[in-house]
């Protein structure tokens, strides 16, 4: 994950690949980010990522209250 929280900031143009692993009690994984927040953006950002264990997951965000923009922004 690059963030666990994205609080009101802006992700811009960000990759992830790989693996995201946590204990199966974690929540809001995301492969780039766990929880957008209200105010905050990802934007034209992707990840190819597996994502493993715990509540409320993702391929790219986990729980998203923010704005997800661009392009793609996909989950591969």
């Amino acid at each position: 994950m690059v963030s666990g929280i994205n609080w009101k900031k802006t992700i811009i143009k960000t990759v992830k690949v790989g693996n995201v692993e946590a204990n199966p009690s974690s929540y809001f994984l995301g492969g780039l980010v766990g929880q957008v927040s209200e105010g905050a953006t990802v934007s034209d950002s992707w990840a190819d990522v597996n994502v493993s264990d715990g509540d409320y997951i993702g391929g790219l965000v986990g729980r998203n209250y923010g704005r997800l923009s661009g392009e793609p922004p996909i989950a591969m």
